[in-house]
């Protein structure tokens, strides 16, 4: 009799397929926080019917906040409430965990455009892509029932971490998928560190996978000399004038990142979502006066909310914009030609106080000296986190500029703590 009834409730739960997807599901790429979000990264799923997938396999602090989006779909063949988990270890932790109910496109502004039917000016509307999350209520891990999961299958649920973030029951409908935002603290000392997740099902179907927590360092020693564009997810490029080159002395190792001011350029490379954190850049300017250079921490929505400045001026001048005055202001720090100087940038868009700053506000430093006052980020609730960072320069000046060892530790030179892995071709990772 007992057979009997294992052998119903594995029809009726879809465990009696044999399914291994080492390849994403196909959960539906998704408007989330104001990038189209698609969930690449799977595992073998093997005698699982819960199916958890992510946006990279590899998620890289800048000694911070970190936000994973997740999705997970019900191939079991009935609906039944989930229970997700996130187990940790050591030093990452899991702070939050929502639920995504939807993306609304709101009115952010208005903008003249120049007309060719009516060859005037017209306004034009600005739109931004509005996410809402729930917020599930955490319980302890004792209270998911795990013995339909057991009973319907062959599998060893992991009670190895220390850390367990459980959210409440969500109910999930066959065949649907459910998006998830977590938001984890991964300081620097976590470097490599695996935490894992997992769904449990009421009615005993479930799902796991493996992501990695990283500190980030990116050198340029590994890369080809020649263009930057196409390189380590280097993209979008302007005028293709970023370049890695052996030229010139590097802060690092053998190779650095030039460009040549002759032209307007930009680059840009996705990130981890980051909500606050540390980030240290190597920049040199052989030419005070040629050209004017930038490094931008990019929003959630692509714009540029935090901007260091390299001001085309015979002092030396490092400016900020500060969203406070919408204007750029001089640090007070001055960095001479010809010569590497390391840029810290501290940003903190929560309310936790990083470093002792509060909400949408950053503050810089030079050579790791004393750090400035806080500024504030230049669009004030249109972003809740980094994920881009955007290097360009404007002014049509000859001359080159060179930009180094990005990593949230500082180091004078020679690199710093153990370097990530070699990110995958292909995969946009920070």
């Amino acid at each position: 009799m007992k057979k009997i009834l294992l052998t119903i409730l594995l029809l009726l739960t879809g465990c009696g397929h044999n399914i291994n997807y080492d390849k994403p599901l196909g959960a539906k790429s998704v408007i989330i926080d104001g990038h189209e979000r698609s969930f690449t990264f799977t595992d073998n799923n093997e005698k699982e019917n819960l199916i958890i997938e992510t946006e990279r396999k590899d998620y890289y602090s800048m000694n911070g906040g970190v936000v994973m989006y997740m999705a997970v779909t019900n191939i079991s063949g009935v609906e039944q409430d989930i229970n997700v988990v996130i187990s940790t270890k050591d030093k990452i932790i899991a702070n939050d965990i929502k639920l995504f109910l939807g993306t609304n496109q709101v009115l952010s502004g208005v903008k003249k455009v120049y007309s060719s039917t009516t060859e005037e000016y017209v306004k034009e509307n600005i739109y931004r892509y509005e996410s809402e999350w729930a917020d599930i209520n955490n319980i302890e891990y004792s209270e998911i029932n795990k013995e339909e999961v057991l009973l319907s299958k062959d599998i060893e649920i992991k009670d190895t971490a220390e850390t367990k973030k459980v959210a409440d029951k969500t109910l999930i409908k066959k065949d649907d998928t459910k998006y998830y935002k977590v938001l984890f603290d991964i300081p620097k000392e976590s470097n490599g560190e695996e935490w894992f997740i997992e769904a449990y099902g009421s009615k005993g179907a479930y799902g796991h996978l493996d992501p990695n927590g990283w500190t980030y360092e990116q050198t340029f020693n590994d890369l080809n000399v020649g263009t930057l564009n196409g390189q380590d997810s280097w993209a979008n490029s302007k005028n293709n004038n970023f370049y890695v080159s052996t030229a010139g002395t590097p802060y690092e190792g053998t190779k650095h990142v030039a460009n040549t001011t002759g032209t307007d350029g930009v680059i840009i490379r996705s990130v981890s979502a980051v909500t606050y954190g540390t980030i240290y850049i190597s920049l040199s300017k052989p030419v005070l006066n040629e050209g004017t250079n930038y490094v931008r921490l990019l929003n959630e929505d692509g714009l540029s909310d935090i901007t260091v400045r390299l001001w085309k001026s015979s002092a030396g001048n490092l400016l900020v914009y500060d969203g406070n005055s919408d204007a750029y202001v001089d640090t007070g720090f001055d960095f001479s030609a010809g010569t590497y100087f390391r840029v810290g940038i501290a940003f903190e868009y929560t309310s936790g106080g990083y470093e002792g700053l509060s909400v949408d506000t950053f503050k810089v430093n030079i050579n790791d000296g004393s750090w400035s006052s806080a500024y504030g980020v230049e669009r004030d609730g249109a972003g809740e986190q980094v994920e881009g960072v955007r290097l360009d320069n404007y002014d049509l000046v000859s001359g080159t500029y060179y930009i180094d060892y990005i990593s949230p530790n500082y180091s004078d030179g020679g690199g710093g703590d153990e370097e990530a892995p070699k990110p995958k071709p292909g995969v946009i990772i920070f």
